[in-house]
This record gives C-alpha cells, structure tokens and sequence, in this order.
C-alpha cells in the first residue's frame, strides 16, 4: 500500500512537471512568435521606403517632364522628412534615383548627341538636401577632358525662381553662373565674363570664365565653361585649368579671401568682387590667354559636335 503511495506521487509529481515543461514551452513558443512578429514588423518598417518609392512605379516610362518633376518631388518630401524617414536611407535614395534615370532618359531620347552619349551616366547624385543636392537633371558624360551635361530648356527654367526671367537667346554672364553652378554639387559659380561663341550645328553657344567658389573660401579663377542650344536641347560643358592660366589681380583676390563675406552665397554682392571680375577682365595678358582657352575649347566642343 505504501509503494503504491509513493508511486501515485511520484507520477503526480511528473504530471506537474510535464504540466510545467508544457507551459514553459508554450510561453517559449509565445516568445518565439512575438520576437518573429516584431522581426516581421521591423524588416517591414525597413522596407517601408522600398514600398513607398515603388508605388505608381508603373508610371517611369512616361516622357512628361511635368511627371518627371511631381515624381521627383514625392521622393525628396519622403527622404528629406525626418518623422517618416529619420535616418539616410541610401538604399532608397538610390531606387529613387535608378527611377528618375529611367524617366530622364525617355525625355532625352534622341537628343542630337545621343551617339556621343552611349555610355552616359544620370546627372544627379542624391536627393538628399544635405549630400551635394542641386544638380541639373540630365545625363553626362566624360570626354576629351571636358564633363558635357544634356539638358532640355524647360529642365534648366525649373532651376529658377523667376523662369520667365530666362531668355537663352540673350544670357548675361551672371545668369549663365547660376546655370553652370547647376553642373557642380555643394559649390557656387559665378561668372567672370562671357562670350558670345560661333559654334556650327548650334543655334545659340556662349563660353564664360568662372570662378567656383566653397566654403569656407572661394577658389581662384580655375574653368571655362560652354553653353549651347540645339533645339529644345540644352548643353553644359566645364574644363578646369590647371596651373596659373590666368594672373589673379593678387590684392583684389586677397581683399576677397579676407572679406567677411568669404562664403559662396555672398561674395558675388561684394564690391571687391566686382572689382577683381573687372580686374580679370581688363588685363591683357589675360585676354590673350582667354582667347587662346576659349578657341581650344570651343575646337574641342565642334569635334565633339561632329559626332551628331
């Protein structure tokens, strides 16, 4: 009687304890699930960007510049807001981009360059504000030491706050620094002189000395820059110099770099600057190594154009 005892509790005691196991395992198995459910959630919210970006995706084939700027518009308000999107996504900033490249490329479609063009490369780099944001949407390419950007003329009116203020017929040099500052990310360009250029297969060209300027400090007059117009077509070219091209008018340029107004955004309100751009200008060796520079590129640009 007593064995039978000590067995009965014995197998009571492995009944709770089985109970228990059970319960542990249960609770366990909870666990599991809720840590795969928040694993689900999480990969979801890291994805959220992926499914956002992808939505009316159906759509990157359209040519409409319109469409091309409201879709733009949708991706920067996404990845530029830090309550949906608080840290970089790199990830979506990039299938952002490979849409727009699509889409870019169906605008441009048979543009006169498309030959020298083949291996073209989507002009911008981020949509991010922060990362070297601005540039000039379009396709460019490298070639004979010259950086070419293909455009359209409603692209380049979308930069610009007063667009009607923009005729391509009569540029003045200040209006072709903005547009060229467009062709280099997280700098400014501000236009020395320019020129009127008689390039063939062109309906307008102009050339401009620049000066490109960065925080903390503004570099020394260093590129030339071309602009021409083929059609509805729009072209941006830039060689930088090398060396000591052109005399720096030295006090001006000092006057400039010790100004209080050093940074991009203010040195062309300055009167030392307006000074040293005349300064530049008027010096005759200068004018006879500008001419020089400028036929070279101009020469250089015309083989290209051959290409048509």
């Amino acid at each position: 009687m007593l064995i039978l005892k000590v067995v009965g509790r014995t197998i009571l005691k492995l009944a709770v304890l089985l109970v228990s196991f059970s319960c542990i395992q249960n609770e366990s198995k909870k666990e599991d699930v809720d840590t795969m459910e928040l694993q689900v959630t999480t990969t979801q919210n890291s994805l959220s960007p992926l499914q956002v970006l992808s939505e009316r995706s159906d759509t990157s084939n359209s040519s409409s510049i319109e469409e091309y700027f409201e879709r733009k518009s949708q991706y920067e308000e996404f990845l530029n807001n830090e309550s949906t999107n608080p840290e970089w996504n790199f990830e979506a900033d990039s299938i952002a981009l490979n849409e727009l490249e699509i889409r870019i490329r169906k605008i441009l479609a048979g543009h006169p360059l498309q030959n020298a063009f083949s291996n073209s490369k989507m002009h911008l780099n981020t949509l991010y504000h922060e990362l070297g944001y601005g540039a000039i949407d379009g396709l460019y390419i490298e070639k004979d030491s010259i950086y070419i950007v293909c455009t359209k003329k409603e692209i380049v009116r979308q930069h610009f706050e007063d667009e009607e203020s923009i005729n391509f017929d009569d540029l003045n040099t200040s209006q072709l620094g903005s547009i060229f500052y467009t062709m280099v990310s997280n700098a400014s360009v501000i236009g020395v002189c320019s020129f009127n250029e008689s390039m063939s297969l062109t309906d307008r060209a102009y050339t401009c000395l620049a000066v490109t300027s960065q925080d903390p400090e503004p570099f020394q007059t260093n590129s030339l820059y071309a602009f021409w117009q083929i059609g509805d077509y729009i072209y941006l070219a830039r060689q930088w110099y090398t060396g000591s091209d052109f005399e720096h008018c030295p006090e001006l340029w000092d006057s400039i770099r010790n100004s209080n107004s050093r940074n991009a955004s203010h040195i062309k309100e300055t009167q030392q600057y307006a000074s040293y751009c005349k300064c530049i200008s008027e010096n005759l060796s200068n004018q006879l190594k500008l001419e020089v520079g400028r036929k070279r590129f101009v020469l250089t640009i015309e083989n290209i154009l051959k290409e048509m």
